[in-house]
Formats: C-alpha cells, sequence, structure tokens
C-alpha cells in the first residue's frame, strides 16, 4: 500500500505505533506499516470505488541527510531487521547496492519492543496467510526469478500439455507463476519441484522430476547476463543439433551446449551449440543471490 494514501483510526494507528520514527524522509514506511499491521492483528482493507488525489510538487522540498540511495537502503533495511525475521537474509542477498548486512548494526530495540507488545505474529505467518502466492527461492538459490531473453525481450515460461511439461519464450508477466525459476548450486534449473532437462532422443527440452541418474540432463551453468549451458553432454548424441560449424570428432565427449531460441519460430526454446556472440543466447536472470550472505543466514543442511 502506498505510504500516505490510506485511511485509518487515529487511536488504532498511536496504538500499533505509528510510522517508524527511526526511518528518515521516505521510503518503506509502506511496507513497515502495512506488514506491521497484518502481523499484529489488522488488516489492510481496498476500497474499490475511493478516489484519492495525489499531486507531485515540481521539486522536493526537502534534503536526504545520507544523499536519496543510501536513506531508501537505510530504511528498507529496518523493515527487514524488524520484521522480516529469518527471510531478512533472502532480502540482503538480492539487493544489487547491498551485499552484506550491514556492519553497523541497526538499532530497533524500540521497535522490537513494540512487536513483542503486541504480540505481533512472525513472517512466516504472513506468507502463508497474507501473500501465499509468492515465491520463495530455494535456500540454494544462485538466481532466481524470471529467465529473461535480451534479444527477444521474451521470458521463459511453463507449457503444461496433458502429457509433458515443456518451455516456450512468451510475453514476459512478473506475476505469473509459470515464469519462475531457480537455478540451484548445483546446476538445476528449477521450476516448483520440477527441473529443466534436455532428452537428447527427440532433443527436446522438458521439465521433469529431479534425479541423480538424469543429472548430466538436468546440470546447467550459467554466466550472469549470458548463456545458460549444460557442462557434460556427450557430443555423439548431438550430431544434428543446429549451429555446429565444425564437423563432430569421434574422439570428442563433450561439446556445450546452449539455450537458444529458434529463429524461424522465435518463441521455440532450443538447445544449440554455444556461439559466442549469439543475441538469442543471452538470457538474464531478475535476481543474482549473493551466495556468501544468503549461506550465512541459511547454512546447507
Amino acid at each position: 500500500m502506498a505510504g500516505g494514501l490510506f485511511a485509518v483510526d487515529r487511536l488504532y494507528f498511536n496504538h500499533i505505533g505509528g510510522f517508524d520514527q527511526g526511518m528518515e524522509i521516505w521510503g518503506s514506511e509502506n511496507l513497515e506499516l502495512s506488514i506491521k499491521i497484518w502481523l499484529c492483528g489488522g488488516s489492510v482493507e481496498i476500497s474499490p470505488c475511493s478516489r484519492v488525489g495525489h499531486v507531485f510538487r515540481p521539486t522536493i522540498p526537502y534534503g536526504f541527510p545520507a544523499g536519496p540511495a543510501q536513506t531508501l537502503i537505510q530504511n528498507a533495511n529496518r523493515v527487514a531487521e524488524i520484521w522480516l525475521d529469518e527471510y531478512r537474509g533472502i532480502y540482503y542477498a538480492t539487493q544489487i547496492n547491498l551485499h552484506t548486512r550491514p556492519e553497523k548494526p541497526v538499532n530497533v530495540q524500540d521497535r522490537i519492543k513494540l512487536r513483542q507488545k503486541l504480540e505481533c505474529k512472525d513472517f512466516g505467518w504472513y506468507l502463508i496467510n497474507v501473500l501465499p502466492e509468492l515465491n520463495i527461492p530455494s535456500t540454494k538459490a544462485e538466481y532466481f526469478g524470471q529467465i529473461h531473453n535480451r534479444q527477444s525481450g521474451w521470458c521463459l515460461s511453463v507449457l503444461e500439455n496433458a502429457d509433458k511439461v515443456s518451455l516456450l519464450a512468451t510475453t514476459c508477466d512478473e506475476y505469473s507463476k509459470l515464469q519462475k525459476f531457480t537455478l540451484t548450486s548445483l546446476g538445476e534449473v528449477k521450476h516448483a519441484a520440477l527441473c529443466l532437462t534436455y532428452l537428447a532422443r527427440d532433443q527436446s527440452l522438458r521439465l521433469l522430476v529431479c534425479e541423480q541418474k538424469l543429472a548430466t540432463m538436468q546440470t546447467w551453468h550459467h554466466q550472469k547476463d549470458s548463456h545458460i549451458h549444460m557442462l557434460s553432454t556427450s557430443s555423439k548424441t548431438h550430431e544434428n543439433l543446429p549451429n555446429l560449424s565444425t564437423p563432430i570428432n569421434s574422439n570428442d565427449e563433450k561439446i556445450e551446449l546452449c539455450l537458444d531460441l529458434d529463429h524461424k519460430i522465435v518463441n521455440k526454446v532450443i538447445l544449440t551449440a554455444c556461439l559466442a556472440h549469439s543475441p538469442y543466447q543471452n538470457w538474464h536472470f531478475t535476481y543474482h543471490f549473493n551466495t556468501t550472505t544468503l549461506h550465512k543466514w541459511f547454512p546447507r543442511v
């Protein structure tokens, strides 16, 4: 919800602590207030027929003591430290400009005491009861979110048919669960519990149950903002793949194969030999986790 466009009972607003006085200027007060309301026994209701005027000034009449970017980060950090519980590790690991938890501790003791006084629920309750559609990445994730093709502007999406689950490229929709993927530290490109799998017998890409025996067909690597490729693939199995510019030597055992888009049927996702400058082999995940930070918070089992 917007931090300045809401109606609330004044006594209730003061009872739950109002705005966080540790924040500066603006930024993240909307998140703090809405999360706090839900966790501490209230609810945020939408009035679809309401009309609210919101007029922006031509210039900002106040300054940011620490600078705009740093102020926004500091405010967001307070929300993480007070309300996100163990999930704040995911927040810190996904911040482009914040690769570690702040060295200077965020002083939020007064708000922690308020939370205890109000007997607020934990953030896990919020994820289950208020925002169940939110996809929480695996703690083994290296990359997470949509897989965006730079050249076409499209995103990978799951295509569910009666007898198989496969991929296609389509218009990006950040709210679509069918476009949420994780690349794990084990090299698995996962959608929910399924792994992206290359089936050499018919040169198709499918989403199948993750299995150790299929590891060579389910292991992928990604260079940031570049190829998504298979590491170990027998070249003898792929003599008919497109984009192989040189004959395959019978002594060859491995060849790098990259996710690509069919240049004739652009929304068809295929696997071809990797080319250094192929624009259709250029892929970008929404989030690149700082795994050092993530694993400090979520030690691997």
